[in-house]
């Protein structure tokens, strides 16, 4: 289960009324109980992406090659944006779509351990997949191909974005003790945001 961390929000970004991903509730809709979802979405070997892309740019097609990166993640990201229409209308029986889809790594999900979460709560056979095409580099939990979405949907019309900014020591403890990491692990994945 996905730990949230938490942090100073910006509260220019903030919408009245407008809460966090922890705190959207599982409420009961029309008989059913609203839930959140996970997805992975990669655009495929068929498309022409990392490999082919940088054989392109060897080749003199660097033009193309920029070209085929940019269809490859904008085809992921209608994949993403199918499953989060789809998780709403036929599994949750909303009429319109709500909510957020948030990936690991971004400014409201930080912590890019969350996409060992997500593969293994989907079924990969291991940690680093691979999953729907998509599978985790073990260093860095980078995607590949990078053209790819893992994402966690909350379809919640009150659900919003925020940033989690620079993080106490003391936050940092509590996150890793509830992630069952020492410090030091816990200190690499979220460099970034430690004072």
């Amino acid at each position: 289960r996905p730990v949230p961390l938490r942090g100073r929000l910006r509260h220019r970004n903030r919408r009245p009324g407008a809460r966090a991903h922890r705190d959207v509730p599982l409420q009961r809709r029309q008989g059913r109980r609203r839930a959140g979802g996970l997805a992975a979405r990669s655009p495929g070997p068929e498309v022409p992406a990392g490999d082919r892309a940088a054989l392109l740019a060897t080749k003199g097609g660097e033009y193309q090659a920029l070209l085929a990166q940019m269809v490859a993640g904008r085809v992921a990201e209608a994949m993403a944006e199918w499953t989060h229409r789809w998780m709403c209308a036929h599994l949750l029986g909303m009429p319109k779509v709500s909510g957020v889809r948030s990936s690991p790594g971004y400014p409201s999900l930080p912590d890019h351990n969350l996409k060992c979460d997500i593969f293994g709560l989907l079924g990969a056979p291991s940690k680093h997949g691979p999953l729907a095409g998509v599978s985790l580099v073990p260093e860095t939990l980078m995607q590949v191909p990078t053209q790819s979405v893992s994402a966690i949907v909350l379809p919640h019309p009150e659900a919003a974005h925020f940033t989690v900014e620079r993080i106490g020591q003391d936050q940092l403890a509590d996150y890793a003790a509830r992630r069952g990491w020492d410090i030091a692990t816990a200190t690499k994945w979220l460099s970034t945001l430690v004072q």
